[in-house]
């Protein structure tokens, strides 16, 4: 049986600074030809959260009714990310209604079973707590949404090691995880934990110019996973660092006038102390010392 696996899609509602295009219909586009790609190939789509980039957006939420409208023979199981949902209300929003239509199923602790296959699909959505596996001897999969990484992305980054996560929960044959924007597929022991990446290139950081959006394919038989490239433009063409720019050049300007303060304050304090030692080794009149005290206040 195979699957298609991907996460943080992040269908957007808004128009980000770092985008030169509709990033809008560029997000509804990419995801339509995943959906195109799943109907041609008879493939079941798994969704490892963040679908959307805002919970609620009516405009967006119409462009993907026809997505899932025009491609109504695929599946689709998903979970939810802290982006779909307020805080960690999950109702009302477009993940929900989705799942209320029937578009799309969200997975939870209560597995989704195939039984011919003996499969077993679960899901835990961000910021809740990961199931159990009711079978260990069948095949069991996992979509989480949860900060599991190869490394920090930051200094103090609080994180859950990939090949640690993947180790500690070995009921599950295959994990796929979202929320970090990196992609990686570690393997151990016949089993794997995937990250496809970010579907659309929100940020102008370095590594939106190195990434291509990507799903990936997964078969039970073989345990073995391809990588589908997702079109798209190359990223010095949509994607801009212009205001990462100028906000560097703000933070550089602002650096230098604190520097510049604090050496004049400290020039003052040198001054008079200076000042003050001076009085005191001559021994200098009161009269003068108030005379040089008012000047100095002034």
């Amino acid at each position: 049986m195979k699957f298609a696996l991907i996460n943080d899609c992040h269908i957007l509602l808004h128009l980000p600074r770092s985008r030169l295009d509709d990033a809008i219909q560029t997000s509804v586009d990419k995801f339509e030809s995943v959906m195109s790609w799943c109907s041609k190939n008879n493939l079941i789509l798994l969704i490892g959260g963040d679908f959307t980039d805002r919970p609620r957006g009516w405009y967006v939420y119409k462009k993907i009714i026809r997505v899932f409208k025009k491609y109504s023979n695929v599946k689709v199981y998903a979970v939810f990310g802290q982006h779909c949902m307020f805080l960690r209300n999950t109702e009302a929003t477009i993940l929900d209604l989705l799942n209320q239509s029937n578009y799309l199923t969200i997975l939870g602790n209560k597995p989704i079973i195939f039984k011919k296959e003996k499969i077993f699909l679960y899901g835990c959505s961000w910021g809740g707590e990961i199931p159990k596996a009711e079978s260990k001897e069948d095949f069991n999969i996992l979509v989480i949404h949860a900060p599991i990484a190869e490394a920090p992305l930051f200094p103090n980054h609080d994180y859950q090691d990939a090949k640690k996560f993947l180790k500690e929960n070995m009921d599950y044959d295959l994990i796929l995880c979202g929320d970090i924007h990196r992609e990686f597929v570690i393997k151990y022991k016949n089993r794997m934990i995937v990250n496809t990446g970010p579907m659309l290139r929100l940020t102008a950081e370095a590594y939106s110019f190195e990434h291509e959006p990507n799903f990936k394919v997964y078969n039970t038989k073989t345990r073995e996973v391809e990588t589908i490239f997702i079109p798209h433009a190359p990223a010095d063409e949509v994607l801009t660092r212009e205001h990462i720019e100028r906000q560097d050049e703000i933070d550089s300007m602002l650096d230098e006038f604190v520097t510049s303060m604090k050496e004049d304050f400290e020039v003052e304090a040198d001054l008079i102390s200076n000042i003050e030692k001076y009085l005191k080794e001559n021994e200098i009149s009161d009269s003068v010392v108030n005379i040089i005290s008012r000047v100095m206040e002034e």
